[in-house]
């Protein structure tokens, strides 16, 4: 599945006067650092713009792919016209966002990125677009801050995986309860994130959510 075309042509527009051997190198740490952080332990794995570029390009189409794929899911059970207002937890460039728009007409989105690089990119891909123009922006880091408000959607696409082990049923816990009616928490398909999952539903299931 491909990505909206405008959103691919912001991403290459910033990427066009960078050098392709210094793009290479940049995703390839960035690639490493992932699979090194598989407890996520590493807080920092994204310090610079090239690096949040080079993690656009290869985690926004498949983390795009996937919000779409689960959305479709959930707007078979649930009536989306239920859902007025979302939280977006570790939005990234705003890729569920765009996700979202497949199926609510300018959807009313919080999109809630501790990394201020990641929060740039997605206003600057998002800028302009009248389908997108009630989603607004905080920094925020979901570990060390208290979300006051609540939505009824608050999704989590690919967020719990970096959070660090032991704090990872503490943020289950804050998603849930910022949620007046559903939440959606997406995590990568390895064995780590099917660990996780499995996590979730065991908590899920402990509290009769």
């Amino acid at each position: 599945m491909e990505l909206p075309k405008v959103v691919q042509e912001r991403v290459d527009e910033e990427i066009r006067n960078i050098k392709l051997s210094e793009l290479k190198k940049v995703s390839e740490d960035v690639s490493n650092k992932y699979l090194d952080n598989k407890n996520g332990a590493n807080n920092s794995i994204l310090n610079t713009k090239l690096q949040v570029l080079a993690y656009s390009i290869m985690r926004m189409p498949a983390t795009y792919a996937a919000n779409v794929k689960v959305l479709e899911y959930v707007f078979r059970k649930v009536n989306k016209e239920e859902i007025k207002n979302i939280i977006d937890i570790g939005a990234g460039v705003g890729t569920s966002a765009w996700a979202m728009l497949q199926y609510i007409d300018n959807p009313n989105i919080l999109c809630i990125e501790k990394q201020k690089d990641m929060q740039e990119l997605g206003m600057h891909i998002m800028s302009g677009i009248e389908a997108l123009k009630n989603v607004y922006w905080e920094n925020l880091d979901i570990i060390n801050s208290n979300i006051k408000k609540a939505a009824d959607l608050v999704m989590c696409s690919y967020v719990i995986n970096e959070i660090p082990k032991e704090k990872r049923i503490d943020i289950v816990n804050k998603i849930i309860s910022l949620s007046n009616n559903l939440a959606i928490i997406i995590e990568p398909g390895t064995p780590a994130g099917f660990e996780n999952i499995k996590l979730i539903k065991k908590y899920a299931a402990k509290n009769r959510i």
